[in-house]
């Protein structure tokens, strides 16, 4: 069974392994980085209104252990459209079905807390695997840029 939390600062050290960073820059490697987002996702929680929601994705026949993290921002409240983001540790891809599941999931909430009409997703030219996810899930590719 997966589990959608509330994002907790114990959290981090699990993000650091790299299972969580293959598709990560240079820039975003390090402990110093996955504190200043969590610390930033630890904010979010407090925003009033709140604009962004980033969740923790825990496996329970895994100690409730952190294997990914899921999200949605959006702009402002006056905004008809938002991003979703989702991030799961490389061995949990694939045969479990557990991307679709926490994506089918979170999209289906935002539009039911939201008055959304469009829902955008970015991920690294080379994440092939979250793009099909994305295709999959009835998300249209609109752009392909450069990867920098």
């Amino acid at each position: 069974m997966l589990l959608l939390e509330v994002a907790r600062r114990g959290d981090v050290s699990d993000t650091l392994t790299p299972g969580f960073t293959i598709y990560h820059s240079a820039e975003e490697l390090g402990e110093d980085h996955a504190r200043s987002v969590f610390e930033m996702f630890m904010a979010w929680q407090i925003e009033n209104p709140r604009l962004n929601y980033q969740v923790a994705v825990c496996h329970s026949a895994d100690d409730n252990r952190l294997i990914g993290s899921c999200g949605i921002r959006r702009e402002s409240q006056a905004t008809d459209e938002a991003a979703f983001g989702i991030e799961l540790a490389r061995p949990y891809w694939g045969r479990h079905g557990f991307a679709v599941e926490i994506a089918t999931a979170m999209i289906n909430w935002a539009f039911s807390q939201f008055p959304l009409t469009a829902l955008t997703a970015d991920t690294a030219l080379s994440n092939t695997v979250v793009a099909r996810l994305a295709e999959r899930g009835g998300f249209d590719r609109v752009t392909k840029g450069k990867q920098f």
